[in-house]
């Protein structure tokens, strides 16, 4: 007995030395887990690769996140890891049934300090086309009351304007061209709205103590656009960001517990998936950058912002502007993205008013030219203009591609290079000439739908389209979008002058992208205005903040972060005091150029410690830029007071 005694009081000594040893060894080596994503909670039983799915995650690759799906059993299950994540999401259309323990669940997670993006119609049925009997189930996380079925009945949804401060709108990282004065009841002419005093704020009156009063989102040729959303019954307590005449609360952020709640009372997939895609990237954005504070890769080679400046050479009309062009400095600067329509003819066949790139020798020596000082030469559509822009549709491909074609083919016999850029008269895109584009290996084309919006991924009828050639929406100034519309609704010099210098500014200071485009034969409405916007962009270039640049170049750059693997591993170091991440990259193609954002209120200073990167800042973030290589790794201590 007492040898079997002696046994076990050896045996208990040495667990307890083992014990003793492994915390010590875990005191002196670094756990290492992986931190930093965002997850987008799914129903248990949905496709993976359903639609809206797509679209959130197209959406969140193209903002520089790492997004993870859950399923709802992920975070019901006893031990669900949530500090692994960033933040939560519950994407629009996915979850209007939500049992009481998932929604249990997520409030917990915001009590316990979780952070969570709820859209839409979250919670808000009972069963199947039911609303739940008083209002959604995380009225009282949101901080009012929607989904009022039985108390509104018909009117539970509305439509309405969206509005907002112009505070708010900086926040949002919306453009201020995307954005009218708002009037509760606009009787008045829009386009005498449109050129008032109201569109001559650049990004700095944004921030100015006089800046007052409400915006209303516009669209292109809509002067306010009318938005879907749950009316909302209560005082909101947290930041209010948009909101409606007639439905109240339409987006805010609410702190709760030692958490949040970023609420969007909009359908973001459900727009993305109808080319209206601004909202979607608007509130990931927000969500990840300022309530998240997380890391991100930049959108734009180096992060350097700029803008990409499209020129549509239609007809005849514009031969004489395009060497006015010259005249003026515009070829002194770029790269720039140029397409032309080829052909003989412009508005129908046999009128003689199209540019005739093929017996035209004085526009073939200046698109020689042009391309010899590395502007990219594309095509602008289907060989006759105004024709093909207003008869091409989903039903006469047959007819229609002959003149893609010859369009095509007319162009890269002086070129004497493969095509990579494109843009459709009248913005006229049926879907089958867009799949053409990747059959043609064309990267990149301008886009009337998504508009304030950079390079995107385009969905149609709610589905991908399922190409690689990126999209590159137009930037509106209120209703309208070219120097000849305009002019045709009467805006003033200073407006367009004070625009063009506004999304200069605002390409520069959020780095990124936007696309303006135009006609050679609008400069003669806004000679001034458009000498104004060059000294500005070439003041900005020379201070290293701004950069002009094709579709192509962004297209390639794009299609190369596609294809970078990067992730973050947060070191939780027992001897000291404060965390640190450890970041890792690798693209096979290779890493120059690409940039990581990481915010200076969450991260100090990094330090590069295998591969060639250089590290920059400005007021919101430290910048990390590969210079070559196919790998890189860096590292940076977590602030104090960072949560």
């Amino acid at each position: 007995m007492k040898r079997n005694q002696k046994g076990l009081a050896a045996l208990l000594v040495g667990v307890l030395v083992v014990l003793v040893a492994v915390v010590w060894w875990r005191k002196q080596t670094p756990s290492v887990f992986q931190v930093g994503e965002i997850a987008l909670l799914l129903p248990d039983n949905l496709d993976a690769k359903a639609p809206l799915v797509q679209i959130w995650e197209s959406a969140a690759r193209e903002e520089g996140l790492r997004v993870v799906t859950l399923r709802d059993n992920d975070v019901l299950r006893p031990g669900f890891e949530s500090r692994r994540f960033a933040g939560l999401i519950v994407p629009d259309t996915l979850h209007p049934i939500a049992g009481d323990a998932l929604v249990l669940a997520l409030q917990q997670y915001v009590q316990n300090g979780g952070k969570l993006m709820l859209t839409y119609d979250a919670a808000t049925w009972q069963r199947q086309n039911l609303y739940r009997p008083v209002s959604a189930a995380f009225s009282s996380l949101v901080g009012v009351d929607y989904a009022l079925y039985s108390q509104l009945k018909a009117k539970t949804m509305q439509r309405g304007a969206l509005t907002a401060t112009p505070q708010a709108l900086e926040e949002l990282e919306i453009p201020w061209g995307k954005t009218l004065p708002y009037a509760p009841s606009p009787k008045s002419n829009p386009a005498a709205i449109n050129a008032g005093a109201g569109l001559r704020a650049t990004s700095k009156t944004a921030t100015s103590k006089n800046a007052s009063g409400l915006r209303a989102i516009c669209a292109y040729s809509y002067p306010v656009a009318q938005y879907p959303g749950f009316v909302t019954r209560g005082a909101y307590s947290g930041k209010t960001l948009l909101s409606s005449p007639v439905s109240g609360l339409m987006a805010g952020y609410r702190p709760v517990g030692k958490g949040g709640v970023l609420f969007v009372n909009l359908p973001l997939g459900y727009l993305k998936s109808r080319t209206d895609g601004l909202f979607l990237h608007t509130f990931l954005r927000y969500f990840a950058n300022r309530v998240l504070e997380v890391a991100r890769t930049s959108s734009v080679p180096d992060g350097v912002g700029g803008l990409t400046m499209n020129w549509h050479v239609d007809s005849n009309a514009d031969i004489k502007p395009l060497f006015k062009m010259k005249e003026m400095g515009f070829y002194e600067q770029g790269p720039y993205s140029i397409h032309f329509t080829a052909g003989p003819d412009t508005r129908n066949f046999g009128d003689k008013m199209g540019v005739d790139i093929p017996r035209n020798v004085k526009v073939q020596n200046l698109i020689r030219d042009m391309s010899k000082r590395g502007h990219a030469v594309g095509s602008h559509g289907g060989w006759i203009h105004d024709y093909y822009g207003k008869n091409a549709n989903e039903d006469n491909k047959s007819r229609m591609l002959r003149l893609l074609e010859l369009n095509k083919k007319a162009v890269e016999a002086v070129t004497k290079k493969p095509l990579s850029e494109y843009s459709a008269p009248e913005g006229n895109q049926p879907i089958w000439s867009t799949k053409w584009l990747d059959e043609n290996n064309i990267k990149g084309y301008y886009f009337t739908g998504n508009t304030g919006l950079g390079p995107t991924r385009s969905f149609r009828n709610g589905q991908p389209l399922d190409i690689k050639a990126w999209s590159f929406p137009i930037a509106t100034l209120g209703v309208n979008a070219s120097f000849e519309e305009f002019y045709s609704d009467k805006y003033s010099s200073q407006a367009v002058q004070d625009w063009l210098k506004a999304m200069s500014d605002y390409t520069a200071d959020n780095r990124t992208n936007r696309l303006i485009y135009f006609h050679p034969h609008d400069i003669v409405y806004y000679p001034n205005a458009m000498k104004q916007w060059l000294a500005h962009a070439a003041m900005l270039q020379r201070a290293g903040r701004f950069r002009w640049y094709t579709m192509t170049q962004l297209a390639e750059f794009l299609n190369t972060r596609e294809q970078t693997q990067w992730n973050e591993s947060l070191s939780d170091d027992h001897s000291s005091a404060s965390k640190t991440s450890l970041f890792a990259a690798s693209n096979a193609q290779g890493l120059a150029q690409q940039t990581w954002l990481l915010p200076r209120a969450r991260y100090e200073q990094p330090t590069v410690t295998a591969g060639a990167a250089r590290v920059g800042s400005d007021k919101k973030n430290w910048l990390i830029v590969a210079k070559s290589g196919n790998e890189l790794k860096f590292s940076a201590k977590h602030r104090e007071n960072a949560s």
